[in-house]
This record gives C-alpha cells, sequence and structure tokens, in this order.
C-alpha cells in the first residue's frame, strides 16, 4: 500500500524500497526513504509530465459503471500500449 499523501505508479511499501536497497548494499531506513518521496517526488513527477511522449501504436478503451449520488455514469479511458492514458471522457 503507498504510503499517505502521495500518488506513486508502482505500490511499493516503504519497506519493500528499504529492502530493495539492502540488497544492493544501501543500508536507509524507510524513514528516509520516507523523506525522499516527500522532498523530490513531486519535482520527479513534474518532470516526467513535462516530456510529452509519442503515444504508442496500439490503444485500449476502458469503460467502467460508476454511481455518484446516486446517480449512474459511464467513464471512459484511452490508454496506450504502454499505459499511458491518453483521455478521459465522463
Amino acid at each position: 500500500m503507498p504510503f499517505a499523501g502521495t500518488n506513486f505508479r508502482f505500490n511499493l511499501s516503504l519497506l519493500d524500497i528499504e529492502a530493495l536497497l539492502l540488497k544492493r548494499g544501501i543500508v536507509v531506513t524507510y524513514e528516509t526513504i520516507r523523506g525522499w518521496c516527500d522532498k523530490f517526488g513531486a519535482g520527479f513527477a513534474q518532470c516526467a509530465k513535462a516530456v510529452p511522449r509519442k503515444p504508442g501504436s496500439t490503444w485500449h478503451l476502458d469503460e467502467m459503471f460508476v454511481t455518484l449520488r446516486g446517480e449512474p455514469y459511464l467513464l471512459w479511458r484511452g490508454v496506450d500500449e504502454h499505459c499511458a492514458e491518453l483521455d478521459v471522457l465522463g
């Protein structure tokens, strides 16, 4: 489960990341990793989103029915083969 207040693509816990680094000989606590995510995460995400990628050649369309305040809605989401979100329609 990702930690509160952040939204990361891969759901590794802080302890998972600590274990991965330890296997590579890097000894840090999960508190240190949490601090790194708080300090650098938003900047990395902003840089990654600033560089537009060319959409892949294969696209997929997902649909989902949701009910909000008793009203049914149909949501559509287009993604390419790299799971990059192309558009969302509601």
